[in-house]
């Protein structure tokens, strides 16, 4: 479930609340629309609590993670940029956001390939290059793979240079700065069907096992499926604060 990844306060955050007049852009209208954002996959017109619709086992476990949503709307409100000079925006058309994903598919060269992504947000920066932004909810990292990936998907797409990029971790309101200009598009691509043939090559894939497992459709059948259980078994109780909507 996306919820449970907290996934949903991101659509949010790149679509609704960007969408709004800049005057209206405020912490109380951000905490509103995350609301109409909780919702179901499988059930679109159920309200909140979503309950098992929304893959959640009680009632404490949604006030949770929303409790939690709540807490990084509120960093990545003070992170200060209310106002950025927007280049792109993933679609406000929730329902469909999919969409996305084949607007922005790019066939890799001499291949039957093709390679997309979910850009969280593009700006453009002063002197007319792009500036691309990943929010993240967990720890950070080194590995700026996946902002090449961007770049190679924008300057496909746009013909314009991206030249920076940044991870924002909301859950610190920190800021992970990288300088592209060095890195080629041909070079990127290249690194890309490099990956690929390493997986085509692969002959035995194990599974990786972590708490993600409860939201796996096939753990029925993973073979880990003993251990799996055994980890997301794991639970402890949180006591929230009365200020939920559910």
């Amino acid at each position: 479930t996306p919820y449970q990844s907290l996934s949903a306060f991101l659509i949010l955050f790149f679509t609704l609340f960007y969408y709004l007049e800049p005057e209206k852009r405020t912490l109380e209208a951000l905490k509103k629309s995350l609301q109409p954002c909780w919702k179901s996959e499988i059930m679109k017109r159920k309200n909140p609590p979503l309950g098992k619709y929304g893959g959640f086992e009680n009632l404490d476990q949604e006030r949770g993670k929303y409790r939690e949503a709540l807490n990084l709307l509120e960093n990545f409100y003070q992170m200060g940029e209310i106002t950025p000079k927007l280049f792109y925006l993933p679609t406000d058309d929730l329902d469909n956001s999919i969409n996305d994903y084949f607007e922005w598919a790019i066939t890799l060269t001499d291949t039957h390939f093709k390679l997309s992504g979910k850009v969280d947000r593009i700006d453009e920066l002063d002197n007319g290059n792009l500036k691309v932004i990943d929010f993240k909810t967990g720890g950070k990292s080194d590995n700026n793979f996946q902002l090449k990936l961007y770049k190679f998907l924008i300057e496909k797409r746009y013909g314009k240079n991206v030249e920076k990029a940044s991870f924002y971790y909301l859950k610190d309101s920190t800021i992970q700065d990288f300088d592209l200009r060095e890195n080629d598009v041909g070079v990127i691509e290249g690194e890309v069907l490099g990956k690929i043939e390493e997986i085509l090559s692969e002959k035995k894939f194990e599974p990786t096992v972590s708490k993600l497992c409860k939201f796996c459709d096939f753990l029925a059948i993973c073979p880990a499926k003993t251990e799996a259980r055994e980890i997301i078994g794991e639970s402890s109780e949180t006591d929230y604060s009365d200020d939920l909507p559910f």
